[in-house]
C-alpha cells in the first residue's frame, strides 16, 4: 500500500494549488477515498483518474485544487491510525444522505479499476459501520455488483 500511494504522489507532484484544512470535510472525504483504492497495493490510472474526477464533480474543484486535495488526503491518511478521526468529522458534519453519499463514492472507487477485492471491501464495511449508515443488506446488495456495469451480478442473487 505504501508503494501504491508513493505512486500516487509523484503523480500528482506539481503546481501545490490550494491548502485545505485538515479538519475540512472534503479532506477527510478524499481521505477515506484514498485509502479504498491504495489498500489492495496498487493505484491504477483508471483509479487515479476517477479520484480527481469525482473530487472535482463533488466538490467543484478544479484539476490543480483536486490534486492538491488528493497530495493533503495522502499525507493524512499515512498519519492517521483509524478512521475514527475521518469518520467522526464527517458524521458531525454531514446528514444521514450526505454519510451515505461518501460510501456510495468509495464504492464507485473500489470499482473503478474493474474490480472490488476483499480489502477494499472491508474497508468500506468498517467506514460505513463508523458512520452510522451500514445496513447490511443494502451492503450485501451493493458487494454484488458488477463493477463494469453496476448491475448485480446473477450467479449471487
Amino acid at each position: 500500500m505504501l508503494t501504491a500511494l508513493k505512486s500516487l504522489i509523484s503523480d500528482l507532484s506539481g503546481p501545490a494549488g490550494r491548502r485545505f484544512d485538515p479538519r475540512d470535510q472534503r479532506v477527510a472525504a478524499a481521505v477515506l477515498l484514498t485509502h479504498v483504492i491504495a489498500v489492495d497495493g496498487e493505484v491504477a490510472p483508471t483509479e487515479r483518474n476517477r479520484l480527481l474526477q469525482l473530487l472535482m464533480e463533488r466538490f467543484a474543484l478544479d484539476l490543480a485544487s483536486a490534486e492538491s486535495l488528493v497530495r493533503t488526503a495522502i499525507r493524512r491518511d499515512r498519519e492517521a491510525v483509524d478512521f475514527d478521526e475521518f469518520t467522526g468529522l464527517l458524521t458531525r458534519t454531514l446528514d444521514e444522505e450526505g454519510r451515505r453519499e461518501i460510501v456510495a463514492m468509495m464504492w464507485d472507487m473500489a470499482r473503478a479499476d474493474g474490480q472490488v477485492t476483499e480489502f477494499e471491501e472491508s474497508a468500506i464495511w468498517r467506514v460505513a459501520r463508523l458512520l452510522g449508515v451500514l445496513d447490511p443488506k443494502s451492503f450485501a446488495e451493493e458487494a454484488r455488483r458488477s463493477p463494469r456495469d453496476g448491475q448485480t451480478r446473477p450467479d449471487e442473487e
